[in-house]
């Protein structure tokens, strides 16, 4: 049991480091930007197409949500200098190599998840989460509450014959 906790540990400690150090490009945590979870809203009942509890206007956070990241960008020289040449456009091969990174967080958050978060999915319900409602997905099924994440996955074994998809509490 302690080499599996070891094991969890590290695999958190990696996706900490690719997340802070890679994805958000900070050195501290005070670089990062705070959410408020106590007064965090998830409105479940939304089914537009897109939304998720970032778009809820209840919830204030400190730093713009999608631009973030774009202005540490022109506000930090290394940051510049890692993705920018010198007409600031974005250096060949910067894209790809970020994407590579986006990839690996995902790939250790799958694994965490698998790991930790309750009985083991099958891999049409755990590859099938949305952080936001989509036109062909549904609605999110990761969700905030009570400063908790909560991860709704679908049971699709007989919808076909149903057409009632069975949600996995």
């Amino acid at each position: 049991m302690s080499q599996l906790r070891s094991m969890v540990h590290r695999l958190i400690g990696e996706a900490q480091d690719e997340l802070f150090g890679k994805l958000m490009v900070v050195t501290d945590e005070g670089g990062v930007p705070s959410i408020n979870w106590d007064n965090t809203v998830n409105q479940l009942s939304e089914t537009k197409v897109g939304w998720s509890f970032l778009d809820d206007e209840r919830n204030k956070f400190s730093a713009h949500k999608e631009w973030w990241l774009f202005e540490q960008l022109y506000q930090e020289q290394a940051l510049r200098e890692q993705f920018l040449d010198d007409d600031g456009l974005l250096k060949p091969g910067a894209g790809e190599a970020y994407q590579r990174h986006v990839e690996q967080f995902l790939e250790l958050l799958l694994i965490l998840i698998h790991l930790c978060a309750g009985q083991p999915s099958c891999a049409t319900e755990i590859l099938g989460l949305r952080w936001k409602n989509t036109a062909n997905g549904g609605v999110q099924n990761v969700i905030i509450e009570n400063r908790l994440v909560g991860l709704v996955g679908q049971y699709h074994k007989g919808y076909r014959s149903s057409g009632n998809i069975k949600i996995i509490h």
